[in-house]
């Protein structure tokens, strides 16, 4: 008996937890549509926890890990560069509020 692949099937379902809309087998054309991809992946990170960027997606639960400190420091830099580069204060304001959670939750 023939059985199906797993891994179609699993990215599928993948997307579909994570809530991006393409799949891996759909074209994406632009640069640019791949940064706007990363940085609302970025924003969808820290939206889903407690104002920090989540250390990772639990594909198996279908949930974010909590957010990490080390992370959410690092993604800064990269907000401000976008905010740059796109010339909107969108990424700013998300860069500005990962930086009140670095000083609310990093300690010396």
């Amino acid at each position: 008996m023939n059985q199906l692949p797993l891994l179609p099937l699993l990215s599928t379902s993948i997307y579909q937890l994570i809530g991006i809309g393409q799949r891996i087998s759909e074209p994406c054309h632009s640069l640019s549509s791949h940064a706007q991809a990363a940085l609302d992946w970025i924003e969808r990170a820290a939206r889903s926890n407690d104002g920090g960027i989540s250390k990772g997606f639990d594909l198996l639960r279908g949930c974010w890990a909590p957010s990490y400190p080390e992370t959410t420091g690092y993604t800064i830099p990269t907000l401000l560069n976008a905010a740059q580069a796109y010339q909107t204060k969108k990424w700013i304001d998300l860069a500005f509020s990962l930086a009140d959670y670095e000083l609310k939750n990093t300690t010396d």
